[in-house]
């Protein structure tokens, strides 16, 4: 128990440290140069490959297998070898307009939920004419299909995804929002601000150097997420200017990405202060991931000490990140003319940090058009399962309708 206190203690107090030194630091570690000239070869391939497999025939054996087909067109069209999750995203995602295009959809993953094969083929799928001839019963089980087959092979992007879960699939299951979804470009991208956090298992891999970057980089705001994000928002709109077009973008987000969505949009207004988010979309919205565990590590110190204590009744609230104003961190941007928050804040075991399990309550955004706060039906992960709810979804589908009517 001695050993537990003191890692996190450890843990609180090194963060508090790396956050001291993010003025000394370089304001950027992504090559953006890479990013901006990467062409979309690939996603094209893929796109064909995926619709080509899907027959459009009612039949859900057949359709598992059509599902487990275009997972691994995917896989066989990508030359995986030494590339981490932000550069998989970055090849995978939707970055350049066509002349139809009404919309680009930025989305940011929760923490530990970033997946970014899931969610380019389920843009894919959106798209296709023949996967809408499905009916609707059947369509509603695309995500589920897709995770499963990617589990089947054991890929390391098997995470469930909150965003993919929820407002994705409606976009491909629901007739009525689908016939202005098919024609959004789509981009995903990693929320949480630590390699470390995303995946606690590559700690060992990890120098004295490279987590100090980690921590560092996300402090001063600038995770490789939000910085690819940016720069495919540049390219997108850069492109829609030549094309003689003028797009929306629509900004998504769950958990973490909440403050990322926040942080985006502050660099976006940077480069260029005409670009606007028509609608923003943020669902159960924390701070970033490692001012999170320090959170809740502050509570499991306290927690122990007081078991260890005779003067106390020891009946004490099991760790919690709690929900409440921030109006420092979540807050509707001056270039966001719409901004619709769900926030709960019942979850009470969503949260895993590997030493220690906690619970996630979202947060209202500060001056958003919309605070809904859900409280019912929420099951036993509120924190994931608000993804999904009836209310949300549906407030969505509304929004999205009356932004395009």
């Amino acid at each position: 128990m001695k050993r537990l206190i003191i890692s996190i203690f450890s843990i609180t107090l090194s963060l508090e440290a790396f956050s001291l030194c993010v003025a000394n630091y370089p304001k950027e570690y992504i090559n953006l140069k890479t990013i901006l000239t990467l062409n979309s070869t690939t996603t094209k391939i893929i796109k064909k490959t995926t619709c080509d497999n899907i027959s459009g025939e009612s039949n859900k054996d057949k359709l598992k297998n059509e599902i487990n087909s275009i997972v691994q067109n995917q896989t066989n069209s990508m030359n995986w070898k030494g590339k981490d999750r932000h550069e998989v995203g970055v090849m995978l995602n939707q970055c350049i307009p066509k002349k139809t295009s009404k919309a680009l959809v930025i989305t940011f993953a929760g923490t530990d939920a970033y997946n970014p094969r899931t969610y380019s083929l389920m843009a894919h799928l959106i798209q296709c004419k023949n996967y809408q001839k499905l009916p609707t019963w059947l369509k509603k089980k695309t995500y589920t299909l897709i995770y499963n087959s990617l589990k089947d092979k054991k890929s390391s992007y098997t995470k469930w995804a909150g965003i993919e879960r929820g407002p994705m699939n409606m976009f491909i299951n629901d007739e009525s929002l689908n016939k202005y979804a098919k024609n959004f470009d789509y981009a995903s991208f990693a929320s949480e601000e630590s390699e470390i956090i995303a995946n606690p298992n590559k700690m060992k891999n990890y120098g004295v150097s490279a987590v100090l970057k980690e921590f560092i980089t996300s402090t001063a705001g600038i995770p490789k997420g939000i910085q690819a994000a940016h720069a495919c928002t540049k390219k997108y709109f850069k492109e829609a200017k030549r094309l003689g077009i003028t797009p929306k973008l629509i900004v998504m987000s769950h958990s973490s990405g909440g403050r990322s969505v926040v942080k985006y949009l502050e660099q976006v207004k940077k480069y260029d202060v005409s670009l606007e988010a028509s609608l923003v979309l943020t669902i159960d919205p924390v701070k970033e991931a490692h001012e999170a565990i320090k959170e809740v590590a502050g509570q499991k110190v306290s927690n122990t000490v007081d078991d260890y204590n005779p003067f106390t009744d020891n009946k004490h609230k099991s760790p919690k990140v709690w929900s409440r104003k921030q109006p420092k961190s979540l807050y509707k941007t001056s270039n966001a003319k719409r901004w619709i928050n769900f926030y709960q804040s019942k979850d009470n075991k969503s949260g895993d940090a590997g030493f220690m399990k906690f619970g996630i309550a979202g947060s209202p955004i500060s001056k958003a058009d919309a605070n809904h706060f859900i409280k019912d039906d929420l099951g036993k992960k509120p924190h994931g399962n608000i993804t999904y709810h009836e209310k949300t979804l549906e407030v969505i589908k509304e929004e999205i309708e009356t932004l395009f009517n």
